[in-house]
């Protein structure tokens, strides 16, 4: 039996990579778009600047390679391998030397042969051709180095990017090796050809991939596919895409880093050794036996780390207290894989069943000084290559300038990258970023053995999950404290809701309990005890539960008596063991006073100018110089308005931004959508955006690349630098909810249809699998927006509620019939006011006034004192003929008593004051009419059902000069209003008003 003990290393490094015209060892950050090789030949500076990057890397790849291979060496392993690319030529020698002075077999990654390497090759008796017809210059080559001999394989076919490299066709066969007394065989197959494997292989096999590969989903197929057939396989990747895994049949797991099959993926931009025990002649166990058999098993799992003398120090001190018993604080450093092992001890310790010497596995690490973090080395590289070409440019040829500008971009883009990650470690050193006045309160609540549920409420984009982020970096370090999330959605109904926590508490309870209750409307506190319950069973957790507006209607109450009794029990001290519960939303509600709110408002103008510079100096480069303050006071406080103001800086001054008439003075969400047009999107990203849209929730590569495109990832690369897209601790892919809104307005209804169709079918599949709730709830919400309701209905009955968000968007653009249907089915679920609301008004669109009477007297059986349904109801009567003008007048009268009495505000009363001026209107009283108008607005200046109506009035009097006024104040209010901007034009062209009904504006 030849049990091989296998170390697998993902590393981060510039690639070994070379063309006729390029050497990446040369380039500021390790990438061939810097394009530096473009100007090398200007003069002697840029030449010796890129030699001695070149040296400068070769020392750091030097120290870290040597670092790992003693790691392995120390950990018994017989074999370690390195990704592709990852290891130049020039360090053969040294590898050789150490393969043989410690019994070791290393896969040296690969790289293309460079002739200037000559004298590496000769000394590490690595056999290539550097001359003549069979010369290897240029051929992509992996070494194998041994005890004995070394080896060497060719690369035989292209990714699509290496159209330098030269091929060549040769037989792959598997090579036997012996080492510390093992003789076993092994496969290489680089990166793509691993895909081309066929089923003739030896026994007693291990194969190796090393990759450098966006696509990853690929190889995972393949490797575990071959398992099937007992042979186990190593996957090599780069750390700046990640996924490396060792496959093989895992038998127990004492560090929680194992699925059965496969090690648990290393993560992106993450480096680690992993060292594993595989059996490579018997992977399951074919018949009974007493005699214990492990196929494979996990020795080993070590994050690298990147430690300065005083932190190094202090982990090691606090590693050494819980090596003596004492886990009272675990060592916090930001990197997922020590996060993640941090959490297992955690959970492990409270089980009892922690060894000695599991828990010095969990703890170990390779620290490596800053000077060998090779981001900090881009990042300065970079900033040095600005100031060499700023100081060359006076004195450039017409040829040499003419390439600067697309270098400067290059490296600009570049920069953002290693500038993002230096403000991560900035942003660390300060608890909260401009939120030092809620620490004392945040702390309060967490301290608090009263308090279970916090509430924290903002607008979109105020910086509510930057918020939360550093709450639990700050106040409770994730080593310590289990995070349990659930993301709502617009239609996310009880049955989704409880079903969601059930699966993400694992707690003991069938769906099907759930849905009985729905179905018998009976109470849901029995349900809701349990997952509390379930919820308690977690030492030091915290719950959050983001967009919680989604389960309030419009008066802020619950849409659903499910929800209030939750809520209920969040507030009660019942049961209360400790776990804490976070309530994430951008509304405020009837009851969150019990809740302790906190409300993140606006930063104050020092912060947005901080943000600002910092995004422009990412943009623009380091010595790019500006002066922000005009600019400041008009983004409103708002972080991703400055982000996004920054991205203008790309091909237009900031003078020109500040000198713009349009002043945003109503939402700050405006002046976003406002600053995103003004950005150029290439067509490739513009459409990954709109798609990504669509979707409700993070989307993992996986669905993106099944639904939109196998390119996804470098797009989705390109999204993400340009602060369009985010990124999630699970690596799912996201839009900004305003940036959601913004690219989905741009799809027409023909393409939202295919789209919704497509994701839906998607998610159908994956039920067959995991038929989890959120699975089961984006079928539904996706093939309701598909308007496939038979298909919606059938699939979860249950799950009704997810017709919510199409029903509100049929309303919206007047599709009242269609709207219809899917209300209809949402009023038989239960009693909700919105929904009657809406079916009243929409069976008044259609001019069926008994059946919109019906539903109005339903919506105020619900809730007699929502003065929003007297107010909408009456206008959508009187809009739809004189003949109501009498009972639309006695229900705004109505709508406004109850409105005094509530204390509603100015803003919102503005409303009713239309319903007036339209009775007026419609008795022929122009001059009352335009009275209630301009109150209306004078009330509220952003309300644009009080514009539309007083323009309407003017133009059909021919008062186009006043009616023009009025567009214009109303365009100040809302610079993107399309109705708006539609009107202006016609104005101004001379077209005559339409008689098409502008409808309710519902502004709430």
């Amino acid at each position: 039996m030849a049990k091989v003990r296998v170390a697998l290393a993902q590393i981060d490094f510039f690639p070994a990579y070379l063309t006729v015209s390029a050497n990446w060892l040369q380039e500021p950050s390790g990438d061939y778009k810097d394009g530096f090789n473009q100007i090398r030949s200007i003069n002697d500076s840029i030449q010796k600047f890129c030699t001695n990057i070149e040296k400068e890397y070769l020392e750091i790849i030097t120290e870290k390679i040597k670092a790992c291979l003693e790691l392995a060496a120390g950990g018994k392993a017989d074999i370690i391998i390195f990704p592709e690319y990852s290891i130049p030529p020039y360090l053969l020698p040294q590898l050789d030397e150490f393969a043989k002075s410690n019994n070791i077999i290393i896969i040296a990654g690969t790289h293309v042969v460079n002739a200037n390497a000559e004298n590496s090759y000769t000394e590490s008796h690595i056999a290539v051709s550097l001359s003549g017809t069979e010369s290897d210059i240029r051929k992509a080559v992996c070494p194998i180095i041994t005890p004995g001999q070394n080896y060497i394989i060719k690369k035989q076919y292209r990714s699509k990017w290496e159209t330098d490299i030269v091929t060549e066709s040769q037989e792959r066969k598997s090579i036997e090796v012996e080492v510390n007394g093992k003789r076993f065989n092994i496969l290489v197959m680089i990166c793509i050809e691993a895909i081309r494997l066929t089923a003739n292989y030896t026994d007693n096999l291990l194969l190796v991939v090393p990759a450098w590969s966006p696509s990853t989903a690929p190889f995972e197929d393949i490797c575990s596919s071959k398992l099937l057939n007992e042979l186990p396989s190593v996957f090599a990747n780069t750390a700046k895409i990640g996924d490396s895994k060792i496959f093989a049949q895992f038998v127990g797991d004492n560090l929680g880093m194992t699925d059965e099959k496969f090690t648990k993926p290393i993560n992106k931009d993450c480096e680690a050794i992993v060292i594993a025990d595989i059996d490579l002649e018997l992977q399951f166990q074919k018949k009974q036996s007493a005699v214990e058999h492990l196929p494979a098993q996990l020795v080993s799992y070590i994050p690298i780390l990147y430690l300065d003398s005083a932190a190094l120090t202090k982990v090691q001190l606090e590693c050494d207290k819980i090596s003596a018993g004492n886990y009272n604080n675990l060592p916090v450093i930001q990197n997922k894989i020590w996060k993640a092992k941090m959490n297992y001890l955690s959970q492990a310790m409270s089980n009892g069943g922690l060894r000695q010497e599991d828990v010095a596995q969990i703890l170990s690490y390779l620290p490596l000084g800053t000077n060998l973090n090779l981001d900090s080395f881009r990042f300065n590289n970079l900033q040095q290559a600005f100031a060499k070409i700023s100081s060359l440019m006076p004195n450039l040829s017409p040829d040499h300038l003419a390439k600067v500008p697309d270098i400067l971009k290059n490296l600009s883009m570049n920069l953002s990258k290693y500038t993002k990650h230096q403000e991560q470690s900035n942003e660390d050193s300060k608890p909260f970023f401009d939120r030092e006045d809620l620490i004392p309160t945040v702390n309060n609540f967490f301290n608090s053995k009263d308090e279970r549920v916090v509430f924290i409420k903002g607008i979109r984009g105020i910086g509510k999950t930057a918020f939360l982020s550093q709450i639990f970096k700050k106040v409770l370090p994730e080593a310590r404290w289990t995070k349990c999330e659930i993301r709502l959605t617009p239609g996310t109904g009880i049955v989704r809701f409880l079903s969601q926590l059930v699966h993400v508490l694992r707690a003991d309870i069938k769906t099907e309990e759930i849905e009985q209750i729905y179905n018998n409307n009976k109470d849901y506190t029995p349900i809701i005890d349990k997952l509390m319950a379930a919820f308690n069973t977690y030492s030091d957790a915290c719950l959050v539960i983001y967009d919680w507006q989604y389960v309030l209607n419009q008066s802020g109450h619950f849409i659903h008596n499910g929800f209030r009794e939750f809520f209920d029990c969040l507030c009660s001290s019942s049961g209360y063991q400790g776990n804490k519960i976070i309530l994430v939303g951008t509304r405020s509600f009837a009851l969150e006073y019990k809740a302790n709110p906190i409300r993140l408002f606006p930063m104050s103008d020092e912060y947005i100018k901080a943000i600002l510079d910092f995004h422009i100096r990412s943009i623009r480069g380091g010595n790019y110089s500006f002066d922000s303050t005009d600019l400041v006071p008009n983004l409103h406080g708002h972080p991703m308005a400055a982000i996004l103001a920054a991205q203008q800086v790309e091909k237009i001054s900031l003078q020109e931004i500040i000198s713009n008439p349009e002043i945003y003075n109503r939402f700050r969400e405006l002046l976003v959508e406002y600053l995103l047009e003004g950005i150029e999107i290439p067509e490739d990203q513009l459409s990954l955006a709109k798609f990504l849209s669509v979707l409700n929730v993070p989307a993992t590569l996986s669905l993106i690349t099944n639904l939109w495109g196998t390119e996804a990832y470098n797009t989705l690369s390109s999204l993400i630098d340009r602060f369009i897209v985010g990124i999630n601790d699970q690596d799912e892919y996201w839009l900004h909810p305003l940036l959601k809104k913004h690219f989905y307005r741009m799809l027409t209804k023909e393409e939202r249809l295919i789209l919704h169709d497509k994701v839906a079918q998607y998610y159908e599949g994956l039920c067959l699998a995991n038929n989890s709730p959120e699975n089961i709830g984006e079928t539904v919400s996706h093939f309701s927006a598909s308007l496939n309701l038979n298909k919606a209905l059938q699939f979860k009955s249950s799950y009704a509620s997810e017709l919510r968000p199409m029903a509100l968007e049929l309303y919206k653009r007047g599709d009242y019939s269609e709207a219809i249907k899917y209300y209809i089915v949402l009023s038989k679920m239960q009693d909700d006011v919105d929904v009657e609301y809406r079916l009243a008004v929409s069976y008044v669109r259609v001019g069926d006034i008994r059946l919109a009477h019906k539903h109005f007297n339903k919506a105020l059986e619900i809730d007699p004192k929502a003065w929003w349904v007297y107010s909408g109801f009456a206008y959508a009567l009187v809009t739809h003929s004189r003949t109501y003008r009498n009972e639309a007048e006695s229900l705004a009268l109505k709508s406004e008593e109850i409105a005094e009495e509530q204390r509603i505000s100015k803003l919102e009363k503005a409303r009713i004051k239309t319903v007036f001026g339209k009775v007026r209107e419609k008795d022929g009283d122009i001059q009352g009419a335009e009275n209630f108008y301009l109150e209306s607005i004078k009330d509220n200046p952003g309300h644009m059902s009080g514009y539309m109506l007083i323009i309407k009035l003017y133009r059909n009097k021919g008062r186009l000069e006043e009616a023009m006024i009025q567009v214009q104040k109303g365009l100040a209010s809302n610079p993107k209003h399309p109705l708006l901007l539609k009107i202006q034009k016609e104005i101004k062209l001379g077209i005559e008003e339409t008689d098409e009904d502008m409808g309710f504006v519902e502004e709430s």
